[in-house]
């Protein structure tokens, strides 16, 4: 009996591995469809993590607004930790107003959130989102420091250190249909990228004392709370008991029903991704398979001569079968550095907002990055795809003839 080593150098000597043109064109072809594969799944993968982080970013788990009545926050907590049954949880109140920002010969409508900074940083992490200048919140009678989008930074030229103001339209009574206003003037204190275009070009964060100056309200003032769960699992199951619970006093949105439409859409949008580009690395292991059985043809007095010498058919086989996984091994590893090399590309172009401007995505960028499952899935099909492609023409072995072989070959 051959041993198996012996008959792998056999047709390694016979060029059944060799380098040949059409090897070489079924590798690349591989590696072509292998790479492809890999980007557009790390894009559409990138575009939902961005969108994702920039949701939670001002959602974190979920908002609660009171309805009806003024509430403590202490009657929110205790409300929150009946539900979850324990207080693995943290909350931060916040307020909302609207107003008008004015610097520099230019007006824009904004968003104005009052934050309590000794618990903003507990349910968001507005630190880490910090590109100019620190966290910075001060309550103070006028130049406080303030926290400001990044698009109201760059559409205002505005940088940490520069003066502003924000006009906020007063009604003089309820029965008179005019106006006043009150002006407050702020300080940039930092910017801050939440990752999404629409936010980050009407938000500014101020500590929530002067938002309710701004409406005359008292100290302990608030318009909802954040909420984030330490475990996020429960998120779905909190907030369905809360909404039963507590549906006429409060209402509540969770980030993922925030997001949950564009987040369906995209998941969708991957699984057509994935069998559209998919049909590349099947073209490609027709290939494999076509090359495999031309080698095939052209070999057959060299197996012929190795069948005569005691190597069975389930060895020729398993060669052959070898010879496509030796194929699809190389294609995913050239693919695979194709395709970190075009991520480089993409990310360099994705970052200049030349062909994706964030007005259309929403987003102020996406990384792209070669996640392990990604990886895995696309090596995974395209080796499934190489050994079935394998298989078609080892088969052709149950019925070949020696005698033939040596006759013909």
């Amino acid at each position: 009996m051959v041993k198996f080593w012996l008959i792998e150098l056999c047709l390694k000597l016979n060029g059944i591995f060799k380098f040949s043109i059409s090897n070489t064109l079924s590798i690349l072809g591989l590696s072509v469809g292998v790479g492809t594969l890999l980007v557009a799944l790390s894009l559409v993968e990138a575009y939902e993590d961005s969108y994702s982080d920039s949701v939670f970013s001002v959602y974190s788990h979920a908002i609660i607004t009171p309805l009806g009545s003024k509430m403590s926050v202490k009657e929110v907590r205790k409300d929150v930790k009946s539900v979850l049954g324990s207080e693995d949880f943290s909350i931060s109140p916040f307020s909302r107003q609207e107003g008008l920002l004015a610097t520099k010969g230019k007006v824009s409508g904004v968003n104005i959130e009052g934050v309590d900074p000794d618990t903003v940083l507990s349910v968001v992490d507005l630190k880490a989102k910090i590109i100019e200048g620190e966290f910075l919140i001060e309550d103070l009678e006028k130049n406080s420091r303030v926290i400001i989008g990044r698009g109201l930074a760059s559409r205002f030229s505005l940088k940490p250190g520069d003066n502003f103001a924000i006009v906020i339209p007063i009604k003089i009574s309820q029965n008179d249909q005019s106006l006043s206003r009150k002006v407050f003037t702020f300080k940039v204190g930092g910017v801050v990228d939440y990752g999404s275009h629409f936010v980050n070009k009407r938000n500014i964060v101020m500590h929530k004392n002067i938002v309710a100056r701004m409406v005359n309200a008292s100290e302990d003032f608030f318009s909802a709370v954040r909420i984030k769960l330490k475990n996020e699992n429960q998120v779905n199951a909190f907030t369905q008991n809360f909404r039963i619970n507590f549906e006429e006093k409060y209402w509540l949105r969770s980030w993922a029903e925030a997001a949950g439409g564009i987040l369906k859409v995209i998941k969708f949008e991957k699984m057509i991704i994935f069998l559209v580009t998919l049909i590349l690395a099947i073209v490609a292991s027709f290939n494999v398979s076509t090359n495999l059985f031309l080698n095939l043809v052209k070999r057959t007095r060299e197996i012929s001569i190795l069948m005569s010498l005691g190597v069975t058919r389930r060895q020729i086989y398993l060669m052959l079968v070898l010879n496509g996984l030796f194929v699809a091994v190389l294609g995913i590893l050239i693919g695979s550095v194709f395709a970190v090399g075009l991520m480089i590309l993409v990310n360099y172009i994705l970052k200049s907002g030349v062909f994706v401007p964030p007005e259309v995505y929403k987003l102020t960028s996406i990384t792209l990055s070669l996640s392990p499952t990604v990886f895995l899935l696309v090596s995974g099909a395209a080796l499934l795809l190489c050994l079935i492609a394998s298989m078609a023409p080892a088969r052709t072995i149950r019925k070949f003839s020696i005698i033939k072989g040596l006759r013909y070959g």
